[in-house]
């Protein structure tokens, strides 16, 4: 018996949210089903665009709709914990874009909320199921290195020039919910048969300095914090 493909609403029509209609489309288990934004014109042109099935007006529309079964939240940060609440009390699964909440405290009610309506609550990080980092656990767990002793990680892009939401500190943005999770939140997923990783120790880079001298790029200015 074949299972029907998890029927997903995205939450808002931002960037992010047309490379995850992109990303899916070849997926034979999920459907991007449909799309809603507080602006009407742009979810009914982002469904046109991507062929997207039903637009709405509203989030609490979609939440509404019966034939969703999923959401995709690519909000703003300061957005996610109060919409993924919310779709969870509508009885829907929640992958939201990282980083998942602003505060620890948002987390945990996300997570309540999820539990309280028996739904999953998934942060969008897919390197967690991909082959590369699967094969990873695995040659850990059979002590193919020998004991994990050092996990050295960076992450990191450029952004042009003008204003961007994602750096917004109104919207809970910035570097630190930006690209810090990226690298930090793997070693917990390795170390959880590996207790001897149990320090992290950040490290602070001022980019600024590197950029004003081509010459030193090599070699960046650290201090642990």
């Amino acid at each position: 018996m074949t299972t029907p493909p998890l029927r997903i609403g995205i939450l808002g029509a931002a960037n992010i949210a047309r490379s995850f209609v992109a990303g899916v489309k070849p997926s034979e288990r999920v459907t991007v089903s449909a799309v809603a934004s507080r602006d009407a014109e742009k979810a009914r042109a982002f469904a046109r665009e991507f062929s997207v099935a039903r637009h709405f007006g509203s989030y609490e529309t979609l939440l509404a709709d019966r034939e969703i079964d999923a959401v995709y939240i690519p909000l703003p940060n300061s957005l996610h914990a109060e919409w993924s609440i919310r779709a969870a009390g509508a009885g829907k699964h929640v992958l939201c874009e990282k980083p998942l909440s602003a505060t620890a405290g948002e987390a945990r009610a996300m997570f309540d909320a999820a539990r309280r309506h028996g739904v999953h609550l998934v942060e969008g990080y897919p390197y967690r199921a991909q082959p590369q980092t699967l094969k990873l656990r695995e040659l850990l767990d059979a002590g193919v290195i020998g004991e994990v002793r050092l996990i050295q990680a960076s992450f990191g892009f450029t952004l042009g020039a003008g204003e961007n939401i994602r750096l917004s500190p109104q919207l809970a943005g910035g570097a630190l919910m930006l690209l810090t999770f990226a690298a930090v939140l793997i070693l917990p997923f390795l170390n959880r048969a590996h207790g001897s990783l149990a320090e992290y120790h950040p490290l602070q880079i001022d980019w600024r300095r590197i950029a004003a001298r081509p010459s030193d790029r090599h070699r960046a200015p650290r201090k642990r914090v």
